[in-house]
């Protein structure tokens, strides 16, 4: 699963660097989220276990582009510095 995203990368980072503090409470809270759709997908009816599971693949994605978006928005930098 790749952690880039030219569109949510950057705009997380800026706001990681823009408020360090607001934004690890918010990754805690996304994480959190994350960790009930988990719940709700091992609680829920087999009939509706896809639909859960694709709430929590979802937020998955989500968690893991926020948690490398400095990193990231640095490495597409660099390609970007390099190609030109």
């Amino acid at each position: 699963m790749s952690t880039e995203d030219a569109t949510l990368s950057p705009a997380a980072a800026a706001l990681a660097r823009a408020a360090p503090r607001e934004w690890d409470e918010f990754k805690k809270a996304v994480k959190t989220y994350e960790d009930a759709r988990k719940d709700n997908m091992l609680t829920a009816n087999p009939s509706d276990v896809h639909k859960y599971q694709g709430f929590a693949l979802g937020v998955k994605v989500l968690r893991t582009i926020f948690d490398d978006c400095l990193n990231a928005t640095d490495r597409m930098a660099e390609r970007a510095r390099i190609r030109k």
